[in-house]
């Protein structure tokens, strides 16, 4: 009888002690899932805490410090077909070069689609992305990572762009020979359709009609010019300074809303957007010497979100800059900003 009870008693203990394992187990798998994969914060809250940098130590400078190349984020967007999907860039690492990724959140796979150049990616409604690579010929890349196809071959096509029916590519090509730089419109397989003499790369296209936005220099200014391809006209937008020698880029990451009601850029200062009608600007994220916010992207959707990322540096010694990169969505109505948890 009482060798009876002292094996009821270690049962009894051990189904106690396994209770207590699953309960504690569910309540922490509970608090993971309930940990939300983005949060809301404010423009205020978002551009809080601006500061100058100290003077850069002397003789070598500052020693950049960082946790991971592969997750400093300089650019995403969401699949425009699937929007478990997220597209980003990260930054050149010790190779010289940026990385372009999809990652599904909910699965938590990332496939690698290529190696790209210093100029955005651009995907068109049908999920397809157009690059230009290290080689600075143009290609194009599902979102999946299916159906790689190289569309130029003269190692000198940059910044290529969809235009708005998502069937024809624009690109810029810089200048060889006797032959002067220009913007190049090419259907999916490269066939050329027109070309247009400009100056500079970072141009921006309507998502809804055949116009487009370029840059023309002169002297010491930038002019924003629109050109309507289908009427044959163009006019001025708005002017900057700007010097040849030192290639600011005072109008980077051009974009449009899906309303072709306002057009959107980055530089140093911050984001900025300007509509098409009053050509009122405005400063929709202010940059600091501490905070760079970059690579304003706007994919054709009925839903009027942008996608940027921001680049803090925190000194963390007498010589060493940390780098934190994040990524955020705005409601272009709203105004209501979102960070993204690409990574886990």
């Amino acid at each position: 009888m009482l060798n009876l009870s002292i094996k009821t008693l270690r049962v009894l203990n051990i189904i106690f002690a396994l209770c207590l394992f699953c309960l504690f187990s569910c309540k922490k798998d509970k608090k993971q899932n309930d940990t939300p994969a983005s949060t809301s914060q404010d423009k205020d809250s978002l551009s809080s805490d601006c500061k100058n940098l100290p003077p850069t130590p002397q003789p070598f400078g500052w020693t950049d410090t960082t946790i991971d190349v592969n997750k400093n984020v300089n650019a995403f967007f969401v699949n425009p077909l699937n929007p478990d999907e997220i597209v980003y860039v990260v930054n050149g690492d010790i190779f010289g070069y940026n990385k372009m990724f999809t990652v599904n959140l909910p699965k938590k796979q990332t496939i690698f689609l290529a190696s790209i150049s210093g100029y955005l990616p651009q995907v068109n409604q049908y999920g397809w992305i157009v690059f230009s690579d290290l080689d600075n010929n143009i290609s194009k890349i599902k979102c999946n990572g299916d159906s790689l196809t190289q569309i130029t071959t003269n190692k000198m096509t940059h910044d290529p762009k969809w235009d708005y029916s998502g069937k024809f590519i624009y690109y810029y090509q810089t200048a060889f020979n006797n032959v002067p730089s220009k913007l190049n419109k090419v259907n999916a397989a490269g066939g050329l359709f027109l070309d247009l003499p400009i100056e500079l790369a970072h141009t921006a296209i309507f998502k809804k009609s055949d116009k487009i936005i370029y840059l023309r220099t002169k002297e010491k200014t930038v002019t924003l010019v629109l050109k309507d391809l289908a009427a044959v006209t163009e006019r001025d937008l708005i002017t900057a300074p700007y010097d040849s020698k030192a290639d600011p880029i005072v109008f980077d990451n051009l974009t449009l809303d899906n309303n072709d009601e306002n057009f959107y850029w980055s530089n140093l200062g911050g984001i900025f957007k300007c509509n098409l009608i009053s050509l009122k600007v405005d400063t929709i994220l202010k940059g600091c010497p501490n905070k760079i916010y970059d690579s304003p992207y706007i994919i054709p959707s009925n839903i009027n979100t942008m996608t940027f990322t921001r680049h803090e540096l925190r000194p963390v010694g007498p010589s060493q800059l940390f780098h934190e990169f994040k990524s955020f969505q705005m409601n272009l109505t709203t105004r209501e900003i979102t960070e993204t948890r690409i990574f886990p």
